[in-house]
């Protein structure tokens, strides 16, 4: 027999500590989608500087304030960097480095465009296509020329 605190077996106690169980569940697993949610837009945004700080190395006549900003962004990637993105941020950086005399640019630009799709592959980027397919190209603008008057 049932009494009145019983419904097929269980206690409503019971019933109660399970659905409350499970509410607090689903508010942890929101609280986390939205922590890695935050995390991402983070990631995303220093990435972002990354490439930016890029443009002030781009092409022959780099700045001296170009290359600091882009050694600050370089060293930021080390603290949110997935390993793919940091292995592929070390082989260009050995790649452009001073001390590289064998530099090629379609070395370059394949490493470049592998250390761009890690990126995009550790933000969640949607329709990113597979690394053989994908390929980045870095544009500057031409050197200003003095005119002779």
């Amino acid at each position: 027999m049932v009494d009145g605190n019983e419904y097929c077996g269980y206690h409503f106690r019971d019933l109660c500590r399970g659905k409350c169980n499970r509410r607090g569940y689903q508010l942890l697993s929101d609280e986390k989608k939205e922590r890695e949610a935050d995390w991402r837009k983070y990631k995303y945004e220093q990435y972002k500087e990354f490439v930016i700080s890029m443009s002030g190395v781009v092409g022959t006549d780099p700045t001296q304030e170009g290359r600091w900003s882009f050694a600050k962004a370089c060293n930021t990637l080390h603290l949110i960097g997935s390993n793919g993105v940091l292995a592929g941020l070390h082989a260009l950086l050995d790649e452009i480095g001073d001390s590289n005399p064998n530099k090629s640019v379609a070395r370059h630009d394949a490493l470049l465009s592998r250390l761009i799709w890690e990126i995009r592959e550790d933000v969640g980027i949607p329709r990113t296509p597979e690394a053989s397919e994908f390929s980045v190209r870095l544009w500057s603008p031409p050197p200003i020329q003095k005119r002779n008057r």
